[in-house]
């Protein structure tokens, strides 16, 4: 079956970029811990889905190249990674040599498989087999040497630390930091906010982590809704065919976005996709979700709260940089039917103290 074709205004819209603040502001922060002396060699970048990681990570590894551009032939400085999914068993280090290796086109990384016994076949002789972790990680090394590798990208970098507990991430962060000894190079992990996971499981391991947060905008701080609402413009003349104001309705698409700027520019690309399909002029409810997609906007919503519950509890540390405009805690709510720890104010009758 084939796939729909997109009118040219539409593609142009799919391509189109915005620039706006946050982007703007963790950009720069990441290029500065990237080229920052110092320890830190693993520099995280944590965010919730939807908040234009990817994009921003891919800007700024083509910043990088363009750094290393005097480099010999054969040279690989920046390369960027897709991190391998994890089992229920929890990731397997090995996955990502083999990721490694393959993107920097080390031969024979393609053999380096495990093929399954044909019928009752299990010879062991027969049978191809993996290379041990140690074998592959020094091959990982020799290529990362050879093609004079200096920064690493890995996207959903979450899957490193998912399916394992504490001790589990702790080996894998320890096996990032042998890789990082042994060639020199500095790691970007971009990732969800269950990144932050990474941080204070060691002292050793936290001086080496520097943290850069991608936060969705905050309809509680008005500095965020004002950047949002810039958004909506530059997407509002990106976008001819639109008869009707996004920013007179920022608060629907604040909702249905929660936020994030990535997952809006898919909402009104989806949208408009689909009333050009049906040769009818887009409406606000063409945008409006769906029962499916209210209930996955729930589920996002949570893991967004626990995520950056979980990062105002890491940013006292001093590794990390605060790219948000984190809101101050609430108070403490007591409990139904229950005293204030002080006397309640008291008034004249009929006063509003009262």
């Amino acid at each position: 079956m084939s796939h729909a074709v997109m009118t040219p205004d539409l593609q142009a819209f799919s391509e189109h970029l915005v620039a706006h603040p946050r982007l703007l502001s963790v950009q720069d922060h990441l290029e500065a811990a990237i080229g920052a002396p110092g320890d830190a060699d693993l520099v995280l970048v944590p965010g919730p889905t939807g908040v234009g990681k990817t994009t921003m990570v891919g800007t700024v590894s083509r910043h990088q190249r363009l750094g290393y551009s005097d480099l010999g032939p054969g040279t690989r400085p920046v390369i960027s990674v897709l991190t391998p999914s994890y089992s229920a068993h929890g990731f397997a280090f090995k996955d990502l040599l083999y990721a490694l290796l393959a993107e920097l086109l080390e031969p024979g990384t393609n053999s380096k498989v495990m093929y399954p016994p044909v019928g009752d076949d299990i010879d062991f002789l027969i049978r191809r087999r993996r290379d041990p972790e140690g074998v592959l990680r020094a091959a990982c090394i020799n290529a990362l040497k050879r093609r004079g590798v200096r920064i690493i990208f890995l996207d959903e970098a979450q899957h490193l630390c998912k399916a394992g507990g504490p001790v589990h991430i702790e080996a894998v962060l320890e096996s990032l930091k042998y890789l990082i000894l042994a060639t020199g190079v500095r790691i970007v992990l971009a990732g969800t906010d269950d990144l932050t996971h990474m941080i204070d499981l060691n002292g050793q391991l936290s001086r080496r982590i520097e943290i850069v947060h991608f936060g969705r905008y905050r309809a509680d701080v008005q500095a965020d809704v004002d950047a949002f609402v810039s958004v909506l413009d530059d997407f509002q003349a990106a976008l001819p065919m639109l008869t009707f104001s996004l920013a007179d309705h920022w608060h629907n698409l604040y909702d249905w976005s929660i936020g994030r700027v990535g997952s809006l520019k898919n909402l009104l690309l989806r949208a408009l996709f689909r009333a050009e399909a049906s040769h009818t002029q887009a409406s606000l409810d063409d945008f409006r979700p769906n029962a499916a997609e209210w209930k996955s906007l729930d589920t996002q919503l949570g893991e967004i709260l626990t995520g950056e519950a979980r990062f105002s509890a890491a940013h006292a540390a001093d590794n990390v940089r605060d790219d948000n405009v984190i809101a101050a805690k609430p108070t403490r709510v007591k409990p139904p039917f229950t005293r204030n720890p002080e006397r309640d104010p008291v008034g004249d009758p009929g006063s509003e103290a009262a």
